[in-house]
């Protein structure tokens, strides 16, 4: 298995070694495909985009999906406190059992989406508020 630097879709590519790694032997080639696309998403989002610094905090929404459990990983690996959001108890113990370390797995439903959104665009706006008035100063 393989990535190539910035030549995403190729019928043929001469790899690089360092982009290169074996795929273990108990993956079926169906599961190793999966993880090019969803670490490379997560490796921008938190490293490059995010710039992540062990101690801080995250919130993963959807935290049982692919990129969800790769950005729990590569979070808990780099020392962060994780929270994260699940659609449903299955998923919840699932998550629990997988990744022990995670902080919070908030279990939510539509109601619980609603009021979610209306209190992180309060905290939103009142951090963004105490920012701005204690910048001035």
């Amino acid at each position: 298995m393989a990535m190539v630097q910035a030549k995403s879709l190729a019928t043929t590519c001469i790899a690089q070694k360092n982009m290169m790694w074996d795929v273990p032997d108990n993956w079926t080639m169906e599961e190793a495909s999966t993880i090019p696309c969803v670490y490379s998403t997560v490796y921008y989002a938190l490293s490059i985009r995010g710039k992540m610094k062990k101690g801080e905090s995250i919130l993963i929404h959807a935290g049982s999906g692919g990129v969800g459990q790769a950005a729990i990983s590569v979070a808990l690996d780099a020392g962060l406190t994780v929270f994260t959001t699940v659609g449903s108890k299955e998923k919840r113990d699932y998550l629990k059992k997988t990744f022990p370390k995670v902080s919070l797995l908030l279990y939510l439903c539509f109601f619980n989406y609603f009021f979610l959104s209306i209190f992180f665009s309060l905290l939103t706006v009142t951090l963004a508020t105490h920012v701005i008035a204690h910048s001035n100063k």
